[in-house]
């Protein structure tokens, strides 16, 4: 067994484990201050195993793990695996060639058929929801739908605030108007995100700048769970986008 060096104020640590009964005994020999003999003899008989010192078990086997691990990268040494291996499984030990498996006790998919969870991304602290370009519901590119990526988004109306967001059944656009487009036709579009329009209304009825437009559940009661992208059109011409999602 190799002693450790001895350093200041540090103790030295010797793991080994006794297999044979206990008897017989451990003597210490050495030197200490100025070549003064220093020398204790521990009686086995006087150690008896209980459970306050389990840990000892553990702190001789990442002792033993540690040794076998120097010498199987010196050689490819199979016994030395396969001791390690013994040794990970028996005191649940990260080795080598051992790791942590996490198992859940819940089954997600009972008969086999998977959910979709949308898990909203909020902004970092401190980071205002302006990052994002067309903020307050969360933005879209126009690019992200094959649809609305064929029309340039023009004007200054705008899809200001969607809330609340996530929705169940009833979400409230906050909307700006320029005054060009008070008079135009307008129309709300909503997009699935796989760029496939499912719904149109019309808003036309809108003749303010600022105005609050209440989609309900008749208008997206039959929306499934997803993101959505809302977009707002002046005489055909996309002005404002948002982003929605429907838990």
């Amino acid at each position: 067994m190799k002693i450790p060096d001895v350093f200041a104020e540090r103790p030295i640590l010797i793991c080994g484990k006794w297999k044979k009964p206990l008897q017989g005994s451990l003597t210490l020999d050495g030197i200490i201050g100025i070549n003064l003999g220093y020398t204790r003899k521990l009686e086995f008989s006087n150690y008896i195993p209980t459970e306050n010192n389990k840990a000892l078990s553990y702190l001789w086997a990442r002792q033993k793990l540690q040794l076998l691990s120097d010498y199987s990268s010196a050689s490819n040494d199979t016994v030395n695996k396969k001791e390690i291996i013994e040794l990970g499984l028996k005191y649940n030990l990260l080795t080598m060639y051992t790791s942590f498996v996490a198992v859940d006790s819940i089954k997600r998919n009972e008969g086999g058929a998977m959910t979709t969870v949308v898990v909203p991304n909020p902004m970092p602290q401190g980071v205002s929801d302006k990052a994002i370009g067309n903020y307050g519901g969360g933005a879209f590119t126009a690019m992200t739908f094959n649809e609305a990526s064929t029309t340039k988004v023009t004007g200054s109306s705008k899809i200001q605030f969607a809330y609340p967001n996530p929705f169940i059944n009833q979400i409230t656009l906050l909307i700006y108007l320029d005054k060009t487009d008070l008079n135009k036709e307008k129309m709300i579009e909503i997009y699935n995100s796989s760029g496939q329009k499912i719904q149109m209304i019309n808003i036309s009825e809108l003749n303010h700048a600022s105005n609050s437009y209440q989609l309900t559940a008749k208008d997206i009661g039959h929306l499934s769970q997803g993101i959505y992208l809302i977009q707002l059109r002046m005489d055909g011409i996309v002005s404002g986008t948002c982003k929605i999602v429907k838990k």
